[in-house]
């Protein structure tokens, strides 16, 4: 019988040379991707999108208590069914100015810049599912400051505020508030907070004018249908 050719040996060992190839390399990946998986020292998970915008969240909570300060000193009078019920005359409650002075510029400055983002911004992470949960977007961001700051002022102001110190409302700012930290910490959900906290606002706009025609009767030139009669 004769021997094997070299090229019957070549044959032979060609696979069980390949296949100890492929044995290394999944060998390989496996330990690399065990590596990838065990903890790595020196190595921790950082937030910090809060400490990015701290500044600005500063200057708008010391923003917000300037304009409240200005319209609590103006001292206008209210109706009086905002005060004792022995009272038919305007009287006089600088909080709820105060409040609604902060309250229609807060959603104004909201409901304008969420519309911005949500119609006109091209950078909005709208790819896939994961980039609406996860993407960053700088326009979210400043969204949720000005949501972090408008709620944790209302929630200050509110507990001086007889009328505002309802459980209910109290819990919603809280919330509110968390809500956006969390978004803005974590960078996570940021998308959803531009049509949440932004474009929602858009009604509460044309509401602060409702507010102004109830709380002031004397200025009837301040009400809606002066104003479009006006334009």
């Amino acid at each position: 019988m004769c021997p094997p050719s070299n090229s019957t040996k070549s044959r032979q060992i060609g696979p069980s040379s390949s296949a100890n190839d492929t044995m290394r390399e999944s060998s390989t990946t496996n330990k690399e991707h065990q590596a990838r998986l065990k903890p790595q020292k020196g190595l921790t998970f950082t937030s910090g999108g809060v400490a990015k915008y701290r500044r600005d969240i500063e200057i708008g909570i010391l923003l917000l208590s300037v304009i409240y300060g200005i319209a609590y000193s103006w001292n206008i009078p209210v109706s009086s069914k905002y005060c004792d019920d022995d009272e038919t005359t305007p009287c006089h409650r600088p909080d709820l100015v105060g409040f609604q002075a902060v309250c229609g510029l807060s959603m104004t400055y909201m409901g304008v810049l969420g519309a911005k983002n949500w119609y006109f911004d091209q950078t909005a992470p709208t790819h896939s599912p994961e980039d609406r949960l996860f993407g960053y977007w700088e326009g979210a961001n400043n969204q949720n400051v000005a949501i972090f700051v408008y709620q944790v002022f209302d929630f200050a102001i509110s507990l001086t505020i007889p009328e505002h110190q309802e459980a209910i409302f109290l819990i919603h700012h809280i919330f509110c508030a968390l809500t956006a930290y969390l978004s803005l910490e974590y960078q996570c959900m940021t998308y959803y907070s531009v049509y949440y906290g932004g474009c929602a606002e858009i009604s509460s706009i044309f509401l602060l004018w409702t507010n102004i025609d109830a709380m002031f009767p004397q200025y009837p030139q301040l009400k809606p249908i002066a104003l479009v009669s006006k334009v």
